[in-house]
């Protein structure tokens, strides 16, 4: 290994532990003078009103969606992408009112 690939490798790691240190550090600050702890702005807080479906015009139609699993594509099961989805409308069919 070349000096200078081994001097670029230093200066990755002391780049990494610098960045963790700094971390670590902003986060025990933080922590220490309770800023963590404060309270959730009321901007934050959920209203207690609750919304509901309006009624409108026209048909109902229920669509159900499942997964099929990874052996349809042949992925590996827990990627994203990788497996088949199914949907079923009811009815199946609906007019165009």
């Amino acid at each position: 290994m070349s000096a200078h690939r081994r001097r670029g490798m230093w200066m990755v790691i002391a780049g990494a532990v610098a960045a963790l240190v700094l971390g670590i550090a902003t986060t025990l600050s933080l922590a220490a003078t309770g800023a963590l702890r404060g309270a959730v702005p009321a901007g934050w807080q959920a209203s207690g009103a609750r919304c509901g479906v309006p009624a409108l015009p026209g048909h109902v139609v229920q669509v159900t969606e499942s997964d099929m699993g990874p052996g349809m594509m042949g992925g590996t099961p827990g990627r994203y992408g990788m497996g088949m989805m199914r949907l079923v409308a009811h009815p199946g069919t609906a007019s165009a009112a």
